[in-house]
Order: structure tokens, then C-alpha cells, then sequence
């Protein structure tokens, strides 16, 4: 069953500063993604709407001018249009008389223009026309009959109350009106629409025009309580008018905290488990676990956040958050993963500390055979690490770990790089070996997993769709391969050709994630050859190999140069418990 969401913006979907909060455009951005038909409901023009939602990806039609248009939000197409009639005409001379001089707005010359004559403009009209310096709607005029050109659709007065209350009580059975006091200046507007331009009827015509059998509504003020009475559900904000409060299903959190955008996510996320499905997509933030390098302090584990994946900021006065001071004391390529099974948040990271001057023979031949765990509860903390001897004994190394989990199994598969001599080998040579374990306490004999006609380390597993996604470094020609999936079997992945990767050299260190708003990809390469720190690549099609390297200007890691790590998505409470923990 198809349900359509409608929202109020100001005083609703807006906070106070006439903004959408980066929660509010993530989520919805989310959850429109996946299907969700929302849409808003607004007095605002189409232009003004779009400059307080900037960060929403609202793509289907909209409700503007208190329902006198719906307008598709992609083509700026008008598909439902309520004019007045000629009644308008005797209407405006009824507010000459009374000396009530308002903005206009109309169609003229198939333009949309808002029409004042200057010198007779209230206190009031001036601050909201100075709220619209450089609008290229703007038209002032010099007459009264000029106020009159035009389809005209939209009338505003912002004036005394005793001036406007007596026409307000003359009109409002007659048009459509609104008689409130704008929530950010306080002043006194009478709106006066065509008796077919409500919010409500502009709602009903888009759940027809878009077949949706349900509608949900969101508000805050008196205006909305005709598209309460109509939807199936309605839901005030805390901060809405008491008299609204009375026709809504149940109060929601205010606006200030995103009441709208929280009970559309733990509304989605109670159907998807009564579904006995996974909800997977309820995510706000993203959290990059890493390292910096091999100076001092620079082998321990950082951590970074982002709102968009792309858009780094360094948490902890870009300190490390987690230190070893066991094995190597050291720890290197730190993957980040949540266990299912216990609730747990889990950190592996190789044991490795180079700058201790022991160089990479040793590192790779004779050390470094650990994997080192923290876990937690709740991401602020953390118990370890703890050390685990997992390679197999002519194993030099342990490097890279990463997990995957594995739902036929219902366990994780933990791989790393390892630098092992064969039988038969000349020379011993990297490859990646596995094992499995439900609570990274103990796990099953390691096994060789992938292995390479050069040196193979670095592998990372993204699962997508149906398949799974491998990337790997190769050590030998020092670039990332791809191969694909459908299960985690050793022997089932095939090659994907990719041209980015193949012709992209001098990178290690791949990491890949989905975004949370979106059906696109992220690949991430450290560049390590030039010391350029991480790349991100872009795809929207992993099936193909096809990638896009965006512009410098389309990303920043912040401050601190971030080597090998992991990234993890976040839900907004635990963005937000990182932001409070370490955002200094």
C-alpha cells in the first residue's frame, strides 16, 4: 500500500534559523531513496522553499503558495494550477477602500512576478520585501490597476490586526484564508488564495496524481488543520498550536529536534522488523578509523567523521582515540564493524609499530603476527586491545585485517595478508588467509584464501546486490584489482574489469562503502607512492567496474593525513554520542 508523506515546512520539517538540519536532510534524503513518496506542503514559493531545503533531495512534486500550485520539483513543470476568477478584481478595490495596499502575486507575461507599490508599503511589508532583496520576481509598480495585472493567484497583507481582522471575517468563507502571525517576525498577515487553493486540496489532488491509497500528514499551525481532517494520519509538533494538537493522530518531537525526520526513521525501521527484515539504510553520519604514518603517535587509532562520506573532520583535536601499548606496541590498518550477534562494536588492527626502526624486512618475514581487538558497547568505551596470534606458523606476518560477516554461517570472516614460503615456492610471497569467528575471541585454524600471480595484500569485501565485492592490492604492480561473487567461497570469485584501477598505480589500502542516500559507491585508495593520502572513487555501477575520480574540490580529509583504515556508516545516535565523546 502506497502511503504519501506531507509535511509542513516552517515550524515543521524548518528549525527556527528557517533551515532543514543535516539529520532531517539525511534521513529523508535515506528513506526517499529507498521509496519513500514524501513531499511538503508550504506557503512559501517554489524558490524560497527550495533556499531553506537546500540539502533535500525532494524530487517529486511540491505544494507551494499555501496550495495554489503543485509543481514538479525536477522540470519547475506547474501541474495543478488554482487562479482566481474575476472575483479577485472586486476584492482588491474592497482593500483599496480600506487602505490596505498588498503584495500581488501573479502570472504576467507568463512570468511569475510579486507586485507592491512602494511608497504604500507597512513596516511590516518592508522587512519581508528586504527578506527578498534581488528576488527576480521583485516588481514594483506605481498604481493600484497595476496591482491588478496578470493571472493573478496569491494575495498577502501584513498589517495592524484591528485593520485586517474585520476582512479576514468578511472573506473567509468566500476565498481561501489565513489570518496568522508569521512565526519569525511576529507580524500580522492576512493570505487571501482562491477558495480551491488549500494545502489540503493541493494534498488531495498529488496522493491522486501520484496513486497513493494513504496519506500522512506533519504540521504545526492553525493553517494545517484542514490537512489534518482529510489525511489518514496527522502528526503535530510539540512546538504546533494547541488548537491543531487537538485533530492530530499524536504529538511528534518539535521541530528544534527534528520530530519529523526521527518518527519517519523509527516508523521505517519498526516496519522493516516486523517485516523480519534488516533496516540497513537508517543511516546519518559515517566514522573513519585509521592511522597517520610512522612518526611518533602516528600508528595508534584515529578517529574521523563525516556527514556526507566525503567531508572529513578529525575527532579528538586529531589525537589518537586508542593506543597500544602491548605486542609492538603499535597498531596499523585498523578496520571498524558492528557484530550482530552480540551487539558489540568491534576494532582489528594489524600489530605493527615501523617507527620503532625494526624496517619492513622484519615486519614482513619475522613479526607482526598479531591481530589486536577492541570492543564496546556503545563506540565510546572500548576494552583492549587484545592480542591474537591467528596466521599459521610460517606466517611472517599478519597485515590488514578485515571482516566480512557471513550470514549462511552465521559468523564473521576475518582475512589478512600474510608472507608465507610454500613447498615449491622460490621465494615466500604474500597472500591472504581466513578464519572465522562469532565474538573475535577465538578463532577457527587459518586457511589460505586468495592468492595472486604477484604479491597480494590489502584485500577489503564489499557485499552489494547479489554479489560480493572484492578489491585487493597487488603488491608487485602496486594497484588495486576487483573481483566479484555470489557467496564468500575462495574459489568462486571472478575478475571485474576496471580501467580507473588498472591504470591508477601507486595506491594501496582499499576501502569501500555505500552511501547512505544513495545507490552509489565509494572506493577508497591510499596513495601511498606520492604520499598524497587517501582518493576517493566513485561508482554507481560496481557490476561494470566503472569508476569516477572527482575533482580536489569535491572532497577534504581533513587535517591529518589518513592512512589505511575503515569506514563504518552511522545512525544518528551514534554520530551524534562520537560528536560528544571526541568532537574537539
Amino acid at each position: 500500500m502506497n502511503t504519501l508523506y506531507v509535511s509542513d515546512l516552517d515550524g515543521t520539517l524548518l528549525r527556527s534559523d528557517e533551515s532543514t538540519s543535516e539529520y532531517t536532510n539525511s534521513v529523508i534524503n535515506s528513506l526517499t531513496g529507498q521509496g519513500m513518496i514524501f513531499s511538503y506542503a508550504t506557503a512559501r514559493s517554489l524558490i524560497t522553499a527550495r533556499k531553506v531545503t537546500k540539502g533535500l533531495n525532494a524530487r517529486i512534486p511540491l505544494i507551494v503558495y499555501n496550495g495554489a500550485f503543485v509543481i514538479d520539483n525536477s522540470t519547475d513543470e506547474i501541474l495543478i494550477a488554482n487562479y482566481f476568477d474575476e472575483q479577485v478584481y472586486g476584492l482588491l478595490d474592497e482593500l483599496f477602500a480600506n487602505g490596505i495596499y498588498p503584495i500581488v502575486y501573479a502570472y504576467i507575461e507568463g512570468k511569475e512576478k510579486f507586485s507592491f507599490i512602494p511608497k504604500l508599503c507597512t513596516a511590516g511589508m518592508k522587512k519581508f520585501l528586504d527578506s527578498r532583496t534581488g528576488d527576480i520576481r521583485t516588481n514594483a509598480v506605481g498604481t493600484t490597476d497595476e496591482l491588478k495585472a496578470g493571472n493573478i493567484f496569491y494575495i498577502t497583507c501584513i498589517d495592524e490586526p484591528e485593520r485586517l481582522e474585520p476582512l479576514y471575517e468578511k472573506y473567509k468563507d468566500v476565498f481561501h484564508c489565513v489570518y496568522q502571525k508569521d512565526i519569525y517576525t511576529k507580524d500580522q498577515w492576512l493570505e487571501i488564495l482562491p477558495l480551491s487553493a488549500s494545502k489540503s486540496n493541493a494534498a488531495k489532488q498529488l496522493q491522486k496524481l501520484l496513486d497513493c491509497e494513504r496519506l500522512v500528514v506533519f504540521g504545526d499551525g492553525r493553517n494545517d488543520i484542514d490537512l489534518f481532517e482529510l489525511a489518514d494520519e496527522s502528526y503535530a509538533v510539540q512546538n504546533a498550536h494547541e488548537d491543531l494538537k487537538k485533530y492530530a493522530t499524536a504529538v511528534i518531537l518539535s521541530n528544534e529536534e527534528d520530530g519529523v525526520a526521527r518518527w519517519l526513521e523509527s516508523t521505517f525501521q519498526k516496519e522493516h522488523q516486523e517485516k523480519g527484515e534488516t533496516y540497513m539504510q537508517n543511516y546519518t553520519g559515517y566514522l573513519f578509523v585509521h592511522f597517520t604514518g610512522e612518526q611518533p603517535g602516528g600508528e595508534q587509532i584515529y578517529f574521523s567523521l563525516s556527514r556526507d562520506g566525503m567531508h572529513w573532520e578529525d575527532l579528538n583535536d586529531g589525537k589518537p582515540v586508542l593506543i597500544s601499548e602491548i605486542g609492538e606496541k603499535g597498531v596499523r590498518d585498523p578496520f571498524i564493524l558492528r557484530n550482530p550477534l552480540n551487539g558489540k562494536y568491534v576494532i582489528i588492527a594489524t600489530d605493527l609499530r615501523i617507527e620503532a626502526g625494526k624496517g619492513w624486512e622484519v615486519a614482513q618475514y619475522a613479526g607482526s603476527r598479531s591481530l589486536m581487538v577492541w570492543q564496546s558497547d556503545n563506540m565510546t568505551d572500548w576494552e583492549g586491545p587484545v592480542s591474537h596470534e591467528v596466521g599459521i606458523p610460517q606466517a611472517g606476518c599478519v597485515w590488514a585485517p578485515e571482516a566480512i560477516f557471513d550470514e549462511e554461517k552465521q559468523a564473521f570472516l576475518v582475512f589478512w595478508a600474510s608472507m608465507v614460503k610454500e613447498e615449491g615456492d622460490e621465494a615466500a610471497k604474500q597472500r591472504i588467509y581466513a578464519s572465522y569467528t562469532k565474538d573475535f575471541c577465538s578463532f577457527t585454524p587459518a586457511q589460505k584464501y586468495q592468492e595472486g600471480e604477484n604479491h597480494i595484500i590489502d584485500t577489503t569485501i564489499l557485499k552489494a546486490g547479489e554479489y560480493y565485492y572484492r578489491f585487493a592490492k597487488d603488491e608487485t604492480v602496486k594497484n588495486i584489482r576487483m573481483d566479484r561473487s555470489r557467496s564468500l567461497d575462495k574459489d568462486s570469485f571472478e575478475p571485474v574489469e576496471s580501467p580507473v584501477l588498472s591504470t591508477l598505480m601507486g595506491v594501496e589500502g582499499p576501502e569501500a562503502f555505500q552511501f547512505n542516500d544513495r545507490e552509489e559507491w565509494c572506493l577508497l585508495v591510499d596513495r601511498f607512492a606520492t604520499d598524497g593520502g587517501y582518493l576517493p572513487l566513485l561508482s554507481n555501477d560496481l557490476e561494470s567496474g566503472d569508476f569516477r575520480i572527482p575533482e580536489d574540490g569535491e572532497y577534504d580529509f581533513g587535517k591529518t593525513k589518513k592512512r589505511h583504515g575503515g569506514v563504518m556508516n552511522l545512525t544518528e545516535q551514534e554520530y551524534t554520542a562520537l560528536k560528544e565523546r571526541y568532537g574537539r
